[in-house]
């Protein structure tokens, strides 16, 4: 009888782990074509159906990459795909391994898993379920695609009008723009010494020519809350110095503009999406 008991135990185990771990690693053609899906996605649905008590996560996407998964399957070595982003219900910032049975695209108005879409063979446990399951009623699909930063600054890269000099003008923050950021004693000081450091921006960089061919971006997130507690290895210097001047959980992003996927570049610090638009505020 014991013997039967462990058979069952053991048998029961192996399939909550084959379960739970379906598509987190994969050859590197696959986990790359589907970290370059999942990186043009506005937002997606994490939710391990196959496990217990794992609430649905609204993720706003702000890149993906593919990361070596030491591990090999029949000689072949495997990949996993890093999701980097923000929950939206929390505002906090994510890079997780992900698994594509358990990662959600919307379909019309349903959803479906990354790894059934790409014809993945997995099995995600549930049926699909209603995308808008916890969408904020007073949320537009407009808005939400206005606040993405893939989307906006691609579109900006984009524009016949992109310069360095519309990508600092269109983004100059106001004096309400900074309320949000920093407390009530200190942001009519922010806004008078960082908006004179913004406009001296604009000659220093006016004939920076070498700009215009820099098509390339990548996103850095972080939130004030890791200024705040001494948390953040990506924050500009300066802005730790006024960490207990600052408003908690908003989001910042910096911005790294290039002409390939090399490491030169040009770096603003730090844009935010502020009363319905991006605005930059110039602290490095």
């Amino acid at each position: 009888m014991k013997k039967i008991s462990l058979i069952v135990f053991f048998t029961i185990f192996t399939l909550q782990n084959c379960f739970a771990d379906q598509l987190q690693v994969l050859t590197f053609e696959r986990a790359n074509k589907a970290a370059s899906f999942i990186k043009n996605k506005t937002n997606v649905i994490l939710f391990c159906g196959c496990c217990d008590n794992i609430p649905k996560r609204l993720i706003q996407v702000t890149g993906t990459s593919v990361k070596p998964a030491d591990i090999k399957i029949n000689g072949v070595s495997q990949y996993s795909i890093l999701l980097s982003g923000i929950d939206l219900n929390t505002n906090e910032v994510i890079n997780e391994i992900i698994d594509l049975a358990y990662v959600y695209i919307k379909v019309n108005s349903s959803s479906i898993t990354v790894g059934k879409f790409l014809n993945y063979k997995c099995d995600p446990c549930i049926e699909n379920f209603d995308w808008d399951f916890n969408a904020n009623p007073n949320d537009t699909e407009l808005s939400k695609i206005e606040s993405n930063p893939q989307i906006h600054f691609k579109n900006s890269l984009e524009s016949n009008e992109y310069s360095l000099v519309s990508l600092l003008v269109q983004h100059q923050p106001v004096l309400e723009d900074y309320k949000l950021i920093f407390k009530d004693d200190f942001y009519k000081i922010a806004y008078n010494a960082f908006d004179k450091l913004f406009y001296n921006l604009i000659p220093e960089k006016f004939n920076n020519t070498d700009f215009q061919n820099q098509k390339k971006f990548k996103i850095t997130v972080f939130n004030t809350n890791d200024v705040i507690n001494n948390n953040c290895d990506v924050c500009p210097g300066a802005l730790k110095k006024i960490a207990p001047k600052m408003k908690p959980n908003v989001l910042c992003y910096i911005v790294k503009f290039s002409k390939d996927d090399s490491t030169s570049g040009t770096s603003f610090s730090f844009f935010s999406f502020l009363n319905g638009r991006w605005v930059y505020f110039p602290i490095n």
